[in-house]
């Protein structure tokens, strides 16, 4: 990996062996290509926090069968990448096959948020953070707290309890999140 190279992350923070904080090195050259993309991109309301009419605008149900090229022309090249990293620290020299399970983005903005959760079907989960202006508003962990910003990606054990704080300003938050198992 060189800086050159647009698709480079780089591990910034490991937290309790299996969380993994990563920086996008060229972020703010793809950041607007990426929310082309993402706006391009078919949605409908997702409800958001239960027992409310909180909704987030997402492509979580949308037909699988259109295509997301927010995820194939971008942030599927940098998640490879950082979840390479990580299975060269998790596992050294074994050869470790990746299964990609699914990837979504949510956009956030005033009144909405995502309730506590977690992701029963996957070893990991990842969130890029394409737009986050404000960081009181980035995930929240039960157990612990990152210092997350735009232009990161976190992966981390899918069962960890976690959520998207509700949002209270005219702020826009967007995200694109991946699910994936490691295989022997």
């Amino acid at each position: 990996m060189t800086n050159e190279n647009v698709w480079d992350c780089r591990l910034i923070l490991k937290y309790n062996n299996y969380t993994y904080l990563f920086n996008v090195q060229n972020h703010n050259k793809i950041k607007s290509k990426v929310l082309k993309e993402i706006r391009k991109t078919p949605t409908e309301k997702t409800p958001g926090i239960q027992k409310t009419n909180v909704f987030v605008s997402s492509d979580w149900t949308v037909d699988s069968s259109i295509k997301r090229t927010y995820w194939e022309n971008y942030v599927k090249l940098l998640a490879d990448n950082c979840i390479n990293i990580l299975k060269d620290d998790l596992y050294k020299d074994m050869k470790q096959k990746t299964q990609h399970h699914n990837h979504w983005f949510h956009t956030y903005t005033k009144n909405s948020g995502f309730g506590w959760h977690t992701h029963g079907e996957s070893n990991f989960s990842g969130i890029y953070y394409v737009k986050l202006k404000d960081k009181k508003y980035k995930t929240e962990f039960n157990n612990h707290d990152l210092p997350i910003e735009e232009g990161n990606i976190i992966i981390f054990p899918s069962f960890l309890l976690h959520r998207s704080p509700l949002i209270n300003s005219k702020t826009e938050k967007i995200i694109v999140s991946f699910n994936f198992s490691l295989l022997s």
